[in-house]
């Protein structure tokens, strides 16, 4: 056997054993850096070392740009690191500030026509091949600048002077916009009356300019007849969970929202203009103590478990196995996506009793019933008891083993290009059941493969969803270089 060793910079050494007489090449991944791929190392009977650099990744510096003036000449450049070769800019959404315009060397000049908080997305990107970008969103404020006044003649005659002196404070408009929306539970979907909602100004440049000050109650006329609340601030949501805010346009506002039994919500920012605004968003509830969720059975468990996060009827059920564990696991992100308790069935008349009765007193029939894994685990039986007790919209997804299912879960999901998926074990359930829940929270795809590596399926499944990032769970004992090196070339596939 022969050592290859490789350096990168000072920061990352590595140590192969590798068999004489042979050719290799090293794939590199570290966070913040391009993967880096080397030529062929050739190797012989002695030592080989190679050392190499790694670019660092191309990222645009999200600094906002500095305040700009109506009237006054502006210069501002947009930079960023990393990268390869030289880097251009370009506005790819939204639009600039009116009279500024943006150079490819990132270079914001010219003279601001107009004042407002303006919002655009800048991408940068570099001379690679394939090109690296790297965009963000700015807001960037203009002011209003300076008024001249008239004087009139003084006593020693002469005419009028005129003096520059920083624009008056607008009173407050005379027209009025509308924020509107409704707030939800996190888990089980169902609106939440009662809430107490304070609507505050934000700390933005535009409010600044108008005299806003930041993190102070927002000061609203009572309206009589204005649903649901006359315009009241604070106001409580009403029994379909929704409130209603006439309030003055080109203002940025917050709203915190306090329910007992939820944690306190505080909005981003709503950016008021002219128009209507809807901000609806959801809650999540909180737990003290400790509160054991058991039964019998693990379908028992399922139920009481359904029961205890879900009130009022659910609109959408996952039925799976309750003899294995992969489905269900990777079901977890497409519950979290739905809405959906998930419930286990088996072989057992009584077990299936069991989860039909809940379905009938608390599952909305109009629903869909997500049914995890081929007639192998869930059988058509059950289906066809599902459908007796009322529930026509059975959506089946699965394959011809676990894997297969598991990639049709994915699919279904649809999640945006460029989403991180997750890699775990399909052999055995810690690794995927300790990230399932991270992983449905951000709705990252879970993955299950074999000590075999990935099945087609699943390697389509990459192909489609071209992750950046992809986060594999567990050592190489439970997901091995094989699977691994197919990864890397998915993704390496990929970003050609």
């Amino acid at each position: 056997m022969v050592a290859i060793s490789k350096a990168l910079g000072t920061t990352l050494t590595s140590r192969f054993t590798a068999d004489p007489n042979t050719d290799y090449n090293v794939v590199v991944i570290k966070d913040g850096y391009d993967t880096f791929t080397s030529p062929t190392i050739a190797v012989a009977d002695k030592i080989v070392e190679f050392s190499a650099k790694m670019n660092e990744s191309l990222a645009i510096k999200t600094v906002n740009p500095s305040v700009g003036t109506i009237g006054t000449a502006y210069s501002y450049t947009f930079t960023s690191t990393g990268g390869t070769g030289a880097v251009t800019y370009a506005v790819t959404s939204g639009s600039l500030p009116a009279g500024l315009t943006l150079g490819t060397n990132g270079e914001l000049t010219g003279t601001p026509t107009t004042s407002g908080a303006i919002t655009f997305t800048v991408t940068a990107t570099d001379s690679a091949t394939p090109a690296h970008t790297s965009s963000n969103t700015f807001t960037m404020s203009i002011n209003p600048g300076t008024t001249s006044h008239s004087g009139n003649g003084g006593s020693s005659g002469g005419g009028g002077g005129s003096s520059n002196t920083p624009a008056p404070v607008a009173a407050e408009p005379t027209t009025t916009s509308t924020v509107v929306g409704t707030f939800t539970d996190s888990l089980t979907g169902a609106t939440i009356p009662g809430a107490q909602m304070t609507l505050y100004y934000a700390d933005t440049a535009r409010n600044g300019l108008n005299g806003k000050v930041a993190g102070t109650q927002a000061q609203l006329p009572v309206i009589n007849g204005f649903k649901p609340n006359n315009n009241q601030n604070p106001q409580t949501t009403d029994s379909n969970g929704t409130y209603g805010f006439m309030v003055y346009p080109n203002t940025d506002y917050y709203v915190v929202v306090v329910k007992d039994g939820y944690d306190t919500f505080t909005s981003p920012t709503i950016s008021v203009a002219d128009k209507l605004v809807e901000f609806s968003a959801e809650m999540n509830s909180h737990v003290t103590g400790v509160n054991r969720i058991a039964g019998d059975t693990r379908v028992d468990t399922a139920i009481g478990l359904a029961k205890s996060e879900f009130t009022g009827k659910v609109k959408n059920i996952i039925l799976a196995t309750e003899d294995n564990f992969p489905d269900a696991l990777a079901g977890s992100v497409l519950a979290y996506q739905q809405k959906a308790p998930i419930l286990l069935v088996g072989d057992s008349q009584t077990d299936q009793d069991k989860v039909i009765t809940y379905m009938k007193d608390n599952a909305d029939p109009a629903g869909n019933i997500y049914v995890l894994g081929g007639t192998g685990v869930v059988s058509d039986a059950v289906v066809q008891r599902v459908k007796a007790a009322g529930f026509n919209n059975i959506i089946r997804l699965g394959g011809a083993d676990r894997y297969e299912t598991d990639a049709k879960i994915s699919d279904y999901l649809n999640v945006a290009e460029r989403t991180p998926v997750v890699i775990a074990s399909g052999e055995n359930y810690p690794d995927a059941l300790s990230v399932s829940s991270v992983a449905a929270i951000h709705q990252y795809p879970i993955l299950l493969v074999s000590q075999d590596g990935l099945v087609d399926s699943l390697k389509a499944e990459l192909t489609k969803i071209k992750p950046n990032m992809v986060y594999i769970i567990g050592g190489t004992g439970s997901v091995n270089n094989v699977a691994e090196n197919q990864i890397v070339n998915y993704e390496q596939e990929s970003d050609n």
